[in-house]
């Protein structure tokens, strides 16, 4: 239903808003993804792995940020979910691994 979908999406939004100030920073995004992905377990030097994580920041910012405020609001996430499946599903994995206890604000 459109209920649980919305109620889905501000769990996503909340889980992902690491200091509560009801907006996801860039700085939040990339705490999420460097979790998710630490530096030891890549085959990449620490200065392409920088750059791959800055590269998909900067993707996620993109779409879901087209005002180009530098944050990610609730609107924007209820937006994003509908159109771009790509970071629809990177930021369920890092809400998800967040909830898991995988890494904490």
């Amino acid at each position: 239903s459109e209920i649980m979908k919305k109620y889905e999406e501000r769990q996503l939004f909340q889980s992902l808003d690491l200091d509560g100030d009801g907006r996801i920073s860039r700085e939040e995004l990339l705490l999420a993804l460097k979790a998710i992905a630490p530096p030891g377990k890549q085959q990449l030097s620490l200065e392409r792995y920088e750059r791959v994580l800055q590269y998909d920041v900067d993707k996620m910012m993109k779409a879901a940020d087209p005002d180009d405020t530098g944050y990610i609001t609730i609107d924007d996430i209820h937006r994003i979910m509908d159109s771009h499946q790509d970071v629809k599903d990177k930021l369920g994995m890092m809400a998800w691994m967040r909830s898991a206890g995988v890494f904490v604000s």
